[in-house]
């Protein structure tokens, strides 16, 4: 629509909402797909361990750094302790016959390369993207079985999400993210921040496992809500934080 009145384009404004956080985001989230190319990425026993011990590596630190905030029931979200998925991660690795000194010899991510959430409406944004992970691990799931046989009938935890109830906490999430867009407006911004440096520092952490392992050097040079990511990889992944 024109103002005629003084010859400027009015731009449509988008109210911010969880809708308007995955449009946001979405570009870095079809990009760490494209990246690690799941589930075909599987293709033995062997390879499904290291893509589970590696998700452990940055899941760890990233559920123990959500579960410090403490104001998560302000914002209807009082099972943050139920949502961690690290339980998940360590019994299909004991499933897949890792012992506890395997489990202290799997290399965690440093805080140097993780995601630099200073606020809880960052942490929201955090939590939006481990989650909606869950809702596209359901295709894997389904996958995985047919292509690695009865290996892994006992470790399959982590894909599941939170089984029968992934989709009512998904919805939850959601609901408690327009909720907090509605009532902060002018905070948005963080959860948004938040949301893209955690996308970012997931990316970063598995691209070893990819076939692109040139993006995957890590230095330090600290940038907005992102520390510990060279340049280059920065500007390979085309991130905005």
């Amino acid at each position: 629509m024109w103002n005629f009145l003084f010859g400027i384009k009015q731009q449509q404004l988008i109210a911010p909402s969880a809708n308007s956080l995955r449009t946001a985001t979405i570009s870095q989230h079809r990009r760490i797909e494209h990246a690690l190319e799941l589930p075909v990425s599987i293709e033995s026993l062997a390879d499904y361990r290291q893509w589970l011990a590696r998700y452990l590596g940055i899941y760890q630190p990233l559920e123990d750094l959500l579960a410090g905030f403490t104001g998560w029931p302000m914002l209807g979200i009082p099972d943050i302790q139920n949502r961690a998925r690290v339980p998940a991660l360590r019994h299909d690795l004991s499933a897949l016959g890792y012992i506890p000194a395997d489990m202290r010899e799997i290399e965690i991510s440093s805080p140097e390369t993780m995601p630099h959430l200073e606020t809880l409406p960052a942490a929201l944004g955090s939590l939006y993207v481990l989650e909606n992970s869950m809702v596209n691990d359901r295709a894997i799931l389904k996958d995985i079985p047919r292509r690695l046989g009865r290996g892994c009938k006992d470790a399959c935890a982590f894909y599941a999400g939170h089984g029968r109830h992934t989709n009512a906490r998904w919805e939850s999430l959601k609901a408690s993210i327009n909720r907090f867009a509605a009532s902060q407006p002018a905070e948005f911004p963080e959860v948004v921040a938040g949301a893209k440096a955690t996308f970012a520092a997931v990316h970063l952490w598995m691209l070893p496992l990819t076939c692109k392992p040139a993006l995957a050097t890590i230095r330090p040079n600290p940038l907005p809500g992102l520390r510990g990511i060279s340049e280059e990889a920065m500007v390979g992944l085309s991130i905005q934080v």
